[in-house]
């Protein structure tokens, strides 16, 4: 069972925190790490396997052309299928990663009231804050300082619109007229979340 899945079917007076260890946590951004690299990998394939058709179709017959143009699609439809995998298992790291950084500061946590509002946090609330979040390699003061932020004042609205804003702000460069429509759809092909 993933540790998401563990966080969702807690109850909200356990402390999910306690109840996973260090070494399941490890384990778990393991497989995930595995898993990102191994989607990241058929996508690029499925990207070059594109490519080549397209090339193939170059001063083909129009019959022949219309064969490519189906496998492409169906390809393109794959690589799409292959993205979506590879951001929620993304994500999923992400949340893992952050937990981890805040399970080897857990006994320091312990001793703030910090530790309180994310023992009893809503498990969505929590989810929503640890994906949203980079943790991995801060000292504790800066993990304080992050989390304190997070849990302090900011409702569901703002932890999702914090993940949207860049997206908002290139429609709104594209609507003045500041940003090119080619532009923004380089930034979102399937191949530039693949570089990140």
């Amino acid at each position: 069972m993933s540790i998401l899945s563990k966080l969702k079917n807690f109850g909200k007076n356990k402390n999910v925190l306690e109840s996973i260890t260090l070494r399941e946590l490890q384990q778990e951004q393991m497989l995930l790490k595995d898993r990102t690299d191994k989607i990241r990998k058929e996508i690029v394939k499925i990207e070059t396997e594109k490519k080549k058709k397209f090339e193939e179709g170059i001063g083909a017959d129009k019959f022949y052309k219309k064969m490519l143009a189906t496998e492409i699609t169906g390809l393109e439809t794959e690589a799409k299928l292959k993205s979506k995998s590879f951001l929620m298992a993304q994500k999923q790291y992400q949340f893992t990663t952050n937990f981890l950084t805040i399970k080897k500061f857990e006994k320091e946590l312990k001793k703030t009231p910090l530790w309180d509002k994310i023992a009893s946090a809503d498990p969505e609330k929590l989810e929503a804050i640890m994906i949203n979040i980079r943790l991995d390699g801060m000292e504790y003061d800066g993990l304080l300082n992050t989390l304190n932020e997070k849990f302090e004042g900011n409702d569901m609205d703002e932890i999702v619109d914090e993940s949207t804003g860049s997206l908002m702000e290139m429609w709104d460069q594209v609507e003045a007229g500041s940003l090119d429509v080619a532009a923004v759809q380089k930034k979102l092909s399937v191949e530039n979340d693949m570089k990140e």
